[in-house]
């Protein structure tokens, strides 16, 4: 009996000393004008430039996230997520892109659903967006991400049984947005103009223990 306890002791002492999983994946933005500096616990630092995105590797589980070498904050992720981490609480439009069969079924669609309101830069701008405002980390839930534009066509099936439309979600900056929008009533190519998913990107070579 003596020996089944030291062996169950063995067995929970080693799990408990394994490393974390790595995170599935975690992207940093500086969309301000200043460069940043962030790390986590105490690994190296990062710096990023202003208009800057990084994907990085972290480990799971509580983790110190310190920005600017100012007092740490303490997040909790999650090993099976994606997040973005967002260290200038900055503000972020989450926008829905959806597709149709046709002209006129956009037409109908849009006539039925116009999409709300929301202040951008001090415009008011109606679409279907919503605003994340001052988060310090997002959970990764759309499909086209910060430099990427979500396709301008996509071919939607029609039937008695299939979808009269097709939806995608696509990430903006807020400034990015708006710069978009302006671009787009002056008949500009947006500077988004990869039609890329977001995590198509390649990772930075840097690592989190």
């Amino acid at each position: 009996m003596k020996i089944l306890i030291s062996i169950l002791f063995f067995f929970l002492l080693c799990s408990c000393n394994l490393p974390s999983k790595l995170v599935k994946f975690v992207r940093i933005d500086n969309p301000g004008e200043k460069p940043i500096t962030v790390s986590f616990d105490d690994g190296p630092l990062l710096t990023l430039a202003p208009g800057e995105t990084q994907e990085i590797k972290v480990r799971s589980g509580t983790r110190y996230f310190v920005i600017n070498n100012e007092p740490p904050v303490e997040i909790y992720l999650d090993a099976d997520k994606s997040y973005l981490l967002n260290p200038t609480r900055a503000t972020y439009i989450l926008e829905t892109v959806t597709y149709f069969p046709s002209e006129e079924a956009a037409a109908i669609y849009f006539e039925a659903n116009p999409g709300v309101e929301i202040d951008l830069l001090g415009f008011k701008v109606v679409g279907h967006y919503k605003k994340i405002e001052k988060e310090l980390f997002m959970l990764r839930d759309w499909e086209y991400g910060i430099g990427y534009s979500a396709a301008k066509t996509r071919q939607v099936l029609t039937g008695t049984r299939k979808p009269n439309s097709a939806q995608v979600t696509k990430l903006h900056r807020e400034a990015d947005l708006f710069e978009t929008l302006m671009r787009n009533a002056l008949g500009q190519d947006s500077l988004e103009d990869k039609e890329t998913e977001y995590e198509a990107v390649a990772p930075k070579e840097l690592f989190y223990e």
